[in-house]
C-alpha cells in the first residue's frame, strides 16, 4: 500500500514535470516562430519591395548612388542589421567599408553632365574597384534574396523573394 502511495506521488510529480517542460517547449517554438516572422516582416518584405521597384541590372548600384535611392536601402539595412544572416551581414559590411566612395567620382561627373545637360558622347569608365564596388553589391542583394527564399520556407509562406532572386539572378551580369 505504501508502493502504491509512493507510485502515485512520483507519477504525479513526473506528469507535472513533463506537462511543464512541453509547456516550456511550445512556448520556445512559438517565440522562434514569431521572432522569424517579425525578421521576415520587418526586414526582408521592405527590401524585397525595394527591389521590385528599381528595375535589376548590373549597374542598378550606380543609378542608386546617382539617384539617392541607394540612401534608403541603406538606412533600411543598418535599421534592421540584427536581421541579416552571418553571410549577408559580412557581405553588407564589405558593401559599406568602401563601396560607395568607389562610385562617388563617376556618380558625381554624371550628374554634373546631367545638370548641363551635356549628355551628348557621355561614356563613364569605371576602374577595377569601382567593378568590384557592383559585385559586392549584386553579391550582397542575392544572398539577401536567397535568406528571404528560405526564412519563407521555413515560415510555409509563400516565398516572394524567389521569382525576384531568380529575375535579379539573370539580369545581372558582371561589369567589365
Amino acid at each position: 500500500m505504501v508502493y502504491l502511495q509512493l507510485l502515485s506521488i512520483c507519477v504525479s510529480f513526473s506528469a507535472i514535470f513533463i506537462s511543464n517542460w512541453l509547456g516550456r517547449k511550445d512556448e520556445d517554438r512559438k517565440f522562434k516562430r514569431s521572432q522569424k516572422l517579425k525578421r521576415y516582416n520587418d526586414f526582408y518584405i521592405p527590401f524585397i519591395k525595394f527591389f521590385y521597384e528599381n528595375r535589376p541590372s548590373a549597374y542598378l548600384f550606380f543609378f542608386m548612388v546617382v539617384n539617392g535611392s541607394y540612401k534608403n536601402l541603406y538606412n533600411l539595412i543598418v535599421k534592421n542589421l540584427e536581421y541579416l544572416d552571418p553571410k549577408s551581414t559580412e557581405e553588407f559590411y564589405r558593401l559599406s567599408t568602401d563601396s560607395v566612395d568607389q562610385l562617388q567620382a563617376p556618380a558625381n561627373e554624371l550628374i554634373k553632365k546631367l545638370n548641363n545637360k551635356d549628355l551628348e558622347g557621355t561614356e563613364i569608365k569605371f576602374n577595377n574597384e569601382q567593378q568590384k564596388s557592383y559585385n559586392r553589391f549584386n553579391d550582397f542583394v542575392l544572398s539577401v534574396l536567397k535568406e528571404s527564399e528560405c526564412l519563407a520556407e521555413e515560415l510555409g509562406l509563400e516565398p516572394i523573394g524567389k521569382s525576384l532572386y531568380d529575375i535579379y539572378s539573370k539580369s545581372i551580369r558582371r561589369p567589365q
